[in-house]
């Protein structure tokens, strides 16, 4: 795979490739680009065997004098680290880095870190304790603790992880309009990114879905910056089309 991409891939990112892979090959209409999705999911599939990527479901542990069980689990997003410990026969608190879920006013932060409570039908049973570090961006704090979170309570209630369960941030009704839709699914990240953060927009849309809003955010920050600052963008433009990759910048392509 290395080979074919020309260049390293470290195992996170191995992992990023397998799940946009899956993604992919699930979304409608993926059929018409069933072969050119095929040749780059066939092998990395194979090349994986049994290994379980992304981090594990953590073991139980009991207290032996309240015969309470606990479980901590570790995951990452970005550059920024999360440690969740969960116990069961709690009565709902949830501390993220010594504060409630009060102090996050982004009311998209608080649904994103109880969702997996919702999801299991366990909101209000568990005590959980979050610590974090690093420099992944605002946006990726909840996201961090939501997935430790959630292989936590896959270890408490094995059950509870039985059969797909899809869980989405948001979901977008067909008559949302573009400024919606930038507002609710990217801007957060395109803010991160403008503060100095690294983040990725995957945008898959036909003409007028919305892509350009993200783009129009980008130079609108640039414009109402010190004069004095010096920003550098770099753009690349790329058609997949019959199974090719065609670079739209390149006149000899």
């Amino acid at each position: 795979m290395a080979k074919k991409l020309g260049e390293k891939i470290s195992t996170h990112m191995y992992t990023q490739l397998m799940m946009a892979m899956e993604h992919l090959i699930s979304l409608p209409g993926s059929a018409t680009q069933n072969d050119f999705i095929m040749q780059w999911r066939e092998p990395i599939a194979a090349g994986s065997g049994n290994k379980l990527f992304g981090p594990p479901i953590p073991p139980v542990e009991i207290d032996a004098t309240t015969n309470r069980r606990t479980a901590t689990a570790k995951a990452d997003v970005k550059a920024t680290y999360a440690e969740v410990k969960v116990s069961d026969a709690g009565k709902g608190e949830f501390i993220v880095d010594g504060m409630s879920l009060d102090t996050f006013q982004s009311l998209q932060a608080r649904e994103t870190l109880l969702c997996p409570l919702i999801v299991s039908d366990l909101l209000g049973r568990l005590s959980i304790t979050a610590t974090t570090k690093g420099m992944g961006g605002e946006t990726a704090v909840p996201r961090a603790v939501r997935h430790a979170l959630s292989l936590s309570i896959a270890a408490l209630y094995p059950e509870k992880k039985e059969g797909k369960v899809y869980v989405f941030d948001k979901v977008f009704k067909p008559n949302t309009t573009q400024e919606a839709l930038y507002m609710g699914a990217a801007y957060h990240i395109v803010q991160d990114v403008l503060s100095g953060y690294n983040g990725t927009v995957f945008a898959y849309g036909q003409t007028s879905s919305g892509k350009t809003h993200t783009m129009e955010d980008v130079f609108n920050h640039i414009y109402n910056m010190d004069e004095n600052l010096e920003f550098t963008l770099k753009v690349s433009y790329y058609e997949i089309y019959n199974e090719k990759i065609r670079d739209l910048l390149d006149g000899n392509d």
